[in-house]
């Protein structure tokens, strides 16, 4: 993972003043970066380019972030969106419409945690993270999602969330719950709450110091 970013990172420095322009004009911006602790790289329409805060960031772009590092993102729709270290994350779709029906999907390989935006009246959001291990379907939700004790760990922080793999579907509605996958093809474990250690050791995975 460490190779594949380095080297996104200094195709970034070399590229990023010559074709971000371009790429501008032909992406469109859904948010900004409003904070950023060690490396992050980005990749929309080509071209590569170094993250830093106030940054916008586009629909379909690819970002990786280096090893230690933590990057937020805040979408158009209030939606905030923080990646780990050593994390991959492509922002799939994203359509905001602050009176109607809006979306935001991103595929997510690492520790994120996402505070979904609050809704006007008579507005509706779909949310889906995708992540080796499972879909996550947000409902006006704070959520967390990442490697943890040697399995892949969802925990819920508020709102409610539906955790899907290998053909079954599990609820999380009450803060605290969480769901583990011991691998790629397995369905979600239990639904357990989880202790205060393994939450605060989920929660620094994706927080700022």
């Amino acid at each position: 993972m460490w190779t594949k970013t380095a080297a996104v990172l200094v195709a970034g420095l070399a590229l990023a003043a010559a074709g971000l322009g371009s790429a501008a004009e032909a992406a469109t911006a859904i948010g900004k970066v409003t904070r950023i602790a060690g490396s992050a790289a980005g990749t929309v329409d080509g071209v590569h380019r170094v993250l830093a805060a106030d940054d916008p960031v586009y629909r379909d772009e690819y970002v990786v972030t280096g090893a230690g590092a933590r990057l937020e993102m805040t979408l158009d729709d209030a939606s905030v969106l923080t990646v780990g270290g050593n994390a991959t994350m492509t922002l799939d779709d994203f359509v905001y419409r602050p009176h109607g029906a809006g979306r935001l999907a991103a595929t997510i390989v690492g520790a994120f945690r996402l505070v979904s935006g609050a809704l006007a009246p008579g507005a509706t959001r779909a949310a889906r993270v995708t992540t080796p291990f499972a879909v996550i379907a947000v409902r006006g939700t704070d959520v967390w999602g990442g490697p943890i004790d040697n399995t892949f760990g969802v925990l819920l922080i508020e709102g409610a969330v539906s955790v899907a793999n290998a053909g079954t579907t599990v609820e999380l509605t009450a803060p605290g719950q969480g769901v583990s996958f011991a691998n790629a093809a397995a369905a979600p474990g239990a639904v357990v709450v989880w202790s205060r250690d393994k939450v605060a050791r989920a929660l620094a995975t994706v927080s700022f110091r």
